[in-house]
């Protein structure tokens, strides 16, 4: 049964994690499209004063409609950034908490888990696919995510802060797979209630504290 489970999980994360690449690649890919445009202020000729950059794939959109038509983000003109801002170099506002100033926040907890908890669990993932190489497939990738990830957080890379979701995810569902000693018979519903509780427990202890922390922390990140 947890073998099952362990296999069934391994599976999701994969998946999870081919389709969140596929997608950062193709924001990527609308960034460097229109990057060029940007920079040669060709976004500030009269025809295209009514325009903004999505802030999800950085493409001109004009003010009057709400989505965006390469990434077909929905979203007001308010929640657009405005491309005349970012060529003259002016403040532009965060989507999540716009009204905290990021020299106001403290780091203690994101450099703790960048320095110490991410290169440490990168170094264990990576003994242990080769002391388990059957588990190797998962683990190994895992471990190098972690070191991207590091080397994305300590540049205040923003593509870093959007991976760093997957990993805290993935611990929480570390924490929600039920533990067994060896040689203990325990039946299919104890190890669902045991699993459900401690899904609700990292819930309460794990995913909410770092939703509210590092959604506070975007405007570190650019």
């Amino acid at each position: 049964m947890v073998d099952l489970i362990i296999a069934i999980i391994g599976i999701v994360m994969v998946a999870a994690l081919v389709g969140y690449l596929f997608g950062t690649l193709v924001k990527i890919h609308y960034r460097l499209k229109y990057a060029k445009e940007i920079k040669n202020n060709n976004i500030q000729d009269p025809k295209n004063r009514n325009k903004y950059s999505c802030n999800r794939c950085g493409a001109p959109v004009d003010q009057s409609v709400s989505f965006c038509a390469m990434c077909e983000k929905k979203s007001s003109s308010s929640e657009h950034i405005e491309i005349e801002s970012i060529i003259t170099d002016k403040t532009t506002s965060a989507p999540f908490h716009t009204g905290v100033a990021a020299s106001s926040l403290k780091t203690k907890w994101l450099k703790f888990w960048n320095y110490f908890s991410l290169p440490t669990g990168g170094v264990l993932g990576l003994l242990m696919s080769l002391v388990f190489p059957a588990l190797g497939i998962i683990l190994a990738p895992l471990a190098i995510l972690q070191f991207i990830v590091v080397y994305g957080l300590h540049h205040r890379r923003l593509w870093a802060w959007k991976w760093n979701w997957v990993l805290i995810i993935i611990h929480y569902i570390g924490m929600a797979i039920p533990r067994t000693l060896p040689g203990t018979n325990i039946s299919d519903a104890e190890l669902v209630a045991q699993f459900v509780i401690r899904a609700v427990i990292g819930g309460l202890i794990w995913m909410w504290p770092n939703h509210v922390y590092w959604k506070k922390r975007r405007a570190l990140f650019s």
